[in-house]
């Protein structure tokens, strides 16, 4: 079901970065302000998915540390193996004693959002980072010298969890109902279907070049199409809470049109868009977007007026 994504998922993530004291050694805010992006992003998609934030480990760091400066040693020296990357305990090794569950993730790109991003679309990967079971984490980073890496970051991340920590993760809290009718949601590349927005919220995502594939749309009285990749312009959806555009096929929504069909409203919207950003405002059924540019619509926000 879909929920509104809401400040609260700030709160969750301060929560995690101030407790401390656990038999796990969790620790405060990394110094790192790349380790520390890192761990913001992760609990945001914790958050998202509905599990638990982690704390961030500083002991457990000490290890992905020294694991990241071996990898990049590997890199600069030309020796290495992917089949060998992780180490062969996948980290156990270096963790407190305790752990019921433990992970070891590697990436190497240009920035935090990119390695988490990365981390999100691997199947493998996604499940380490959003295990509910999960308490803590631990990270190193190191960036390349290697001239063919072009200054990107290794980055190891060593997950676990601990039942000690487990007692003073926040709760997830119940998100709050859209305060309107009328709420969508996006549908968006390597993430899937993401929370119930309103009264003009983003809905899909900004700077991450990710195209939005379907949008759904909560509430009655309303028609929508899209104009997708390859297909053209769909026919318009008029069922109570119509779903535009497509799922499973891996296509860039590229238009849309939304109006009402109630005397007493209208629709304002606009997207954002590949190559130009938010295009100006339109009103209740003109087309948002761009036809025949085969250019991706990655937001959109809507706004109910009032047609008087």
């Amino acid at each position: 079901m879909h929920k509104t994504i809401s400040l609260l998922s700030t709160a969750i993530l301060a929560a995690s970065l101030l407790v401390v004291g656990s038999s796990s050694s969790t620790a405060a805010t990394p110094k790192d302000p790349f380790i520390a992006k890192v761990m913001e992003i992760t609990n945001v998609y914790r958050a998202e998915n509905g599990a638990r934030p982690v704390f961030f480990n500083e002991a457990i760091s000490q290890g992905s540390q020294a694991w990241a400066k071996e990898i990049n040693n590997r890199i600069n020296a030309g020796k290495l193996n992917m089949a060998t990357i992780h180490r062969s305990d996948s980290g156990l090794s270096i963790l407190p004693k305790g752990p019921d569950m433990y992970s070891e993730i590697i990436g190497i790109n240009n920035n935090a959002q990119q390695i988490v991003d990365w981390w999100m679309a691997s199947p493998s990967h996604r499940a380490a980072l959003l295990n509910p079971r999960a308490t803590d984490m631990g990270i190193g980073q190191v960036r390349t010298t290697k001239y063919e890496y072009g200054s990107m970051t290794v980055v190891v991340a060593n997950i676990a969890g601990y039942a000690s920590s487990r007692i003073l993760q926040p709760t997830v809290p119940e998100w709050p109902t859209p305060p309107t009718d009328y709420a969508y949601a996006g549908h968006v590349q390597n993430v899937g279907w993401q929370y119930m927005v309103a009264n003009g919220a983003v809905a899909g995502t900004i700077g991450r070049s990710m195209r939005l594939e379907a949008l759904n749309l909560a509430g009655s009285g309303q028609l929508a199409r899209a104009h997708v990749q390859d297909e053209g312009w769909m026919p318009w959806q008029s069922t109570n809470s119509p779903t535009i555009g497509t799922v499973g096929k891996s296509k860039r929504m590229e238009a849309i049109q939304v109006k009402s069909t109630m005397p007493n409203i209208k629709f304002r919207y606009r997207v954002h868009v590949q190559n130009i950003g938010w295009m100006p405002w339109v009103n209740d059924g003109e087309v948002a977007g761009t036809v025949g540019q085969s250019l991706r619509i990655e937001a959109v926000e809507i706004r109910v007026v009032n047609a008087y």
